[in-house]
């Protein structure tokens, strides 16, 4: 098997379920273990100076916001991000229509527990709270491996 060869068919709708099951994860742990959107709705700023006031690392939050841009609950301005409309009225603690006790808690959530870790130490994932998983690359070259053998 030639490393260099590609799929015959799309896997793209298989990696956007398994990229939904950790952007539920990602929204719980801003949401109930974080309180991310109320700290963004009375600080808006850019990326840099948000790690900063969280103390998370920039890339990890980098991917949060964009998600959370896609998502509708961040907008961007330039450089600068602030809670949406929808954000300020449902995931602000304060607000009148806020869902956060909706969500669930992040003790219950592993995946969300080893996200907040993630922009906390800015460290590779390792999903599930798992000690024994091994970094996503090299499982990713024992499944070629094993696929080679087998196929």
């Amino acid at each position: 098997m030639d490393p260099s060869d590609s799929p015959v068919t799309d896997p793209t709708a298989l990696y956007a379920i398994r990229d939904s099951l950790y952007a539920a994860d990602m929204l719980i742990a801003a949401v109930s273990g974080l309180d991310f959107f109320t700290w963004l709705d009375e600080h808006p700023g850019t990326v840099e100076a948000i790690a900063t006031g969280l103390g998370f690392h920039r890339r990890p939050l980098d991917v949060m916001t964009t998600l959370f841009v896609a998502m509708g609950l961040v907008e961007r301005e330039g450089a600068r991000l602030r809670t949406s409309a929808a954000a300020r009225e449902h995931l602000v603690a304060h607000a009148r229509w806020y869902l956060g006790p909706y969500y669930p808690k992040v003790a219950d959530r592993p995946i969300a527990r080893d996200l907040i870790e993630i922009l906390r130490t800015g460290a590779p994932a390792r999903f599930a709270s798992r000690a024994d998983e091994a970094p996503s690359a090299a499982r990713w070259v024992r499944v070629r491996q094993r696929q080679r053998r087998c196929g």
